[in-house]
């Protein structure tokens, strides 16, 4: 080593076999090193076991446990000392003159590895063999509530909301639930997920508790259960990440090793190139491979808030600001989330609450249809496409993509250059050119060789909600509807009866969906907004619209109520313009 002392380098914990004078590696020892024999009794160890797992000597608990073990001639003894906090209880058999401590403790252990109907068997056993237990009664009641979520989606998200605020770091106790989804094989994509049957907008697809979560406390919170931030160098990839991902390899590779019968569903996430070993097990070990692990963080791992719909709502609520960029987030690892691969054109919108996924659908979805969300921010440009999803080694054949792919060049190029104008015109916050917008906005869309509906234009959608904002402090409502339905429309919305002034005889109603990404809830408010002045009979309309639209991007439904009052303060969900800028018209610019 640099200071001229040895080292010894683990890359792998399960490399590592700690000898001890009576553990189960004991004659590896020299014999000048081992001492006297020791004459303790299998239960002698079994409790010396107790009380280092009592101080969180695990590694000595887990020697002292197979001490015992080993020293023991009775079944039920060996039992009741294997149901310790620190095995992997799969594969054991619940008998029925199990001793009640063991029962207990088994119990937990299968409620800590999700497996709830386990755990409810186990302390169903307990209650009927030891009616006193003090433990057994709730414990059980606890297991059957997790079933219940697990099967029937009852969750309690405005109780989960008012525990959350609180909870550090912000690990819940709630049951996966999967929704209408299936694993299947994704044609050139490794694994996805497809729907079992039709899915209608809104609709809760998985509801998921992360495999291993790590929480980055923020600056006006103490430490109190956050993982550490810190730099995390591969120098076999030349790459570096900042944050908690570290501790979340850590994580694993700890939660793998203690429960080994987890290591396939991990494993079966996608790792790109890395070859893993074969084996599984060595030394009567597990084999943890942390490479392995950490090539499949690298491209499985989410950065999470704690609360998405908190996260948004809490600046504007406060300060009427928009949310600042957030440098280190908590990150997680959700093994079904994971499995939902890319589209340009997702069909499903993700959010967080403490250590939990939602998915839910922006669209409706047929029967037997992989579902997406995107990876990264669509460009609109095939080959830059390509170069961001290289990592996951497929290529995007959304309609977005194959429109650019398949555009002539030059179209592609004056595509380039109208987004780049755009850019610059919308820059000047202060005073935005209108009539130079606008003109530059139709020469960007007459660059697409397909309609939106195959090909949403969705760089441009937040310019005209800033246009719909615009015109509806300047109480123009038909300018204002004008600019949000334009909006919807380059997302790939089909929308009838929703102009004004209203047509009598033609409902408000869409015939399509489009693309859903934020704001897109917002455009249906200002449509609302306008709407209760000049056409009230589609005022419930524009509202379920914006509350459907809400739902599938914040998915949480209970928090809309604040969303309206945000909006109705005339303040944006992403402050796209401050309430002092302006725009003018300058008929003497050129586009």
């Amino acid at each position: 080593m640099s200071d001229g002392n040895y080292g010894l380098r683990v890359d792998h914990v399960s490399d590592l076999i700690r000898i001890t004078r009576h553990g189960t590696y004991r004659e590896l020892m020299p014999k000048f090193w081992k001492g006297p024999k020791s004459y303790k009794s299998a239960d002698d160890w079994k409790l010396q076991g107790n009380d280092e797992v009592g101080r969180e000597e695990y590694w000595s608990a887990i020697e002292s446990y197979s001490t015992a073990l080993e020293l023991s001639t009775d079944d039920e003894e060996k039992q009741i000392i294997r149901l310790n906090p620190l095995k992997d209880t799969k594969g054991l058999d619940l008998l029925a003159r199990t001793k009640e401590k063991a029962l207990y403790r088994m119990g937990q252990a299968y409620y800590q590895l999700e497996d709830y109907s386990s755990s409810k068997a186990a302390m169903q056993a307990l209650c009927d063999q030891f009616p006193g237990h003090q433990g057994g009664t709730p414990e059980l009641a606890r297991s059957t509530l997790r079933i219940a979520e697990e099967t029937t989606a009852k969750i309690d998200f405005k109780r989960i909301y008012k525990k959350i605020s609180k909870l550090r770091p912000p690990h819940l106790d709630h049951a996966t639930f999967t929704g209408p989804i299936v694993v299947k094989e994704s044609p050139g994509r490794g694994q996805g997920l497809f729907t079992i049957r039709e899915v209608k907008a809104g609709e809760l697809l998985l509801f998921e508790k992360a495999f291993a979560h790590c929480y980055a406390a923020p600056p006006e919170e103490n430490d109190n259960g956050a993982s550490k931030t810190s730099i995390l160098i591969n120098i076999h990839t030349n790459q570096m990440t900042m944050g908690t991902q570290s501790d979340l390899i850590t994580t694993i590779v700890q939660k793998l090793y203690k429960n080994p019968s987890l290591v396939p569903k991990f494993q079966e996430l996608y790792h790109g190139s890395y070859q893993p070993a074969d084996a599984t097990v060595c030394d009567d070990k597990p084999v943890v491979d942390t490479f392995l692990i950490e090539r499949i963080v690298s491209h499985n791992v989410f950065g999470c808030p704690t609360l998405s719909t908190y996260n948004s709502l809490k600046p504007l609520l406060e300060t009427g600001k928009a949310e600042q960029d957030i440098v280190n987030h908590s990150t997680g690892i959700w093994l079904k989330a994971s499995k939902i691969n890319h589209s340009c054109m997702s069909n499903c919108h993700r959010s967080f609450i403490g250590d939990f996924q939602i998915v839910r659908a922006t669209c409706n979805i047929p029967a037997d249809t992989e579902i997406h969300f995107c990876y990264r921010t669509p460009t609109g440009d095939f080959t830059e496409m390509k170069k961001e999803l290289r990592t996951w080694g497929f290529e995007c054949k959304c309609g977005i993509c194959e429109e650019s792919r398949t555009a002539p060049k030059s179209l592609l190029k004056k595509r380039k250059d109208s987004s780049m104008n755009l850019k610059r015109i919308v820059a000047n916050v202060k005073a935005i050119d209108l009539q130079r917008l606008e003109r530059q906005l139709k020469v960007y869309e007459s660059t697409f060789t397909k309609s939106a509906t195959a090909a949403p234009r969705i760089h441009i959608f937040n310019i005209y909600i800033q246009l719909a904002r615009f015109w509806g402090q300047a109480q123009m409502p038909k300018e204002s509807v004008a600019m949000a339905l334009k909006g919807l429309e380059c997302l790939g919305f089909v929308i009838h009866g929703a102009q004004l002034p209203a047509t009598a005889g033609k409902p408000f109603h869409i015939e399509k969906w489009g693309h859903f990404q934020d704001n897109v809830d917002q455009a249906f408010v200002f449509l609302r907004d306008a709407y209760a002045v000049f056409a009230p009979q589609l005022v419930e309309k524009a509202d379920e619209c914006a509350k459907l639209a809400y739902k599938g991007t914040e998915s949480l439904r209970f928090a809309f109520g604040a969303v309206v009052k945000v909006v109705a303060r005339g303040l944006s969900m992403i402050i796209l313009l401050d309430d002092t800028c302006s725009m003018k018209t300058n008929t003497n610019n050129g586009a």
